[in-house]
């Protein structure tokens, strides 16, 4: 009903369900489409509700793309409606650009006032010992090979892109930029 108009919503209607395979997602009866006002001319192949016009479509010529395309559009409308257009501006704060920088591990033991000379000692031992991940380069897992089995009858599943609030979007196509320079990505 969204690709009708985004705002106008059937509060309630009864339907019946069926557990069997069927070429259509829903079927809207004429009584349905009689309360609602949904106007269908099959001879000029348009549907009509108030002043929204569609045209019919043949549920086979619709490709998966824009399924999933009408899909998202709906899902965005419904968070806009819920929560309102800027939601996410609301919400987000500042997110600072990432630092890859070597990190001395002599001035993070001497900044733990709260060891004793013992402890630091440990610490900075323990620190030495893997003075490799303080870098500030990313790495590899370099101890074991990890596989993934996956089913060969898995269908792939579509969702819609988790959305970045615009006051972080410089912040994430910086870092997104950095891990293809180094190929991460």
């Amino acid at each position: 009903m969204s690709e009708f108009n985004k705002s106008r919503r059937i509060e309630e209607q009864k339907a019946l369900l069926f557990d069997a395979p069927c070429r259509y997602d829903i079927i809207f009866g004429t009584e349905f489409l009689t309360k609602v006002g949904i106007n269908i001319n099959y001879e000029t192949g348009f549907m009509e509700w108030y002043e929204c016009i569609l045209s019919l479509r043949d549920p086979f010529t619709i490709d998966k793309e824009s399924y999933q395309d009408m899909e998202d559009a709906m899902h965005v409308q419904t968070e806009d409606e819920l929560l309102g257009e800027d939601w996410l501006d609301d919400y987000a704060t500042e997110i600072l650009d990432a630092k890859y920088n070597k990190t001395d591990v002599n001035d993070v033991v001497e900044q733990q006032s709260h060891l004793t000379s013992a402890q630091k000692k440990d610490l900075l031992e323990l620190l030495t010992k893997h003075s490799n991940l303080f870098s500030g380069k990313l790495g590899s897992y370099p101890h074991k090979t990890f596989h993934i089995d996956i089913d060969p009858e898995a269908t792939p599943i579509h969702a819609r892109a988790y959305p970045v609030p615009r006051i972080h979007l410089e912040t994430f196509r910086n870092e997104l930029n950095h891990l293809v320079e180094l190929g991460v990505l």
